[in-house]
């Protein structure tokens, strides 16, 4: 029990680590600065309490893990585990707001010269 309860408390604390300065982990996993916080803060937890405390540890992390993982499904919930954003409108329609707006668009004229002197770029 000591053994795994290093052994995971090793992986998430170089998870964590590598969070923060990438946002995919072991070439799998994607992380931000939120995931990679509490990553790294369960493996410091994990390193002491490996020695006395390893199969409470391992028992904690496990219930905790498996309970974000059925939150997961929750519809409404899910929403603050993957930390996407949704309106009541795109709840109902399952588009999130997240899409990116379409902008104007704007053609630029080469810039025109008269006399030596710039005019500038006509829009149209």
């Amino acid at each position: 029990m000591r053994v795994l309860a290093w052994i995971l408390a090793l992986f998430l604390l170089v998870a964590g680590i590598w969070g923060f300065f990438s946002p995919v982990v072991f070439m799998f996993f994607t992380t931000n600065f939120v995931h990679a916080c509490i990553e790294a803060l369960l493996g410091l937890i994990g390193l002491g309490a490996a020695r006395r405390h390893a199969r409470g540890y391992l028992l904690w992390v496990g219930a905790l893990l498996l309970l974000v993982g059925i939150v997961y499904f929750v519809p409404v919930a899910s929403l603050y585990v993957t930390g996407q954003r949704m309106t009541t409108d795109a709840l109902r329609g399952g588009q999130s707001i997240e899409q990116p707006q379409q902008l104007p668009r704007v053609r630029a004229a080469p810039v025109v010269v008269q006399g030596g002197r710039e005019l500038g770029a006509v829009r149209h």
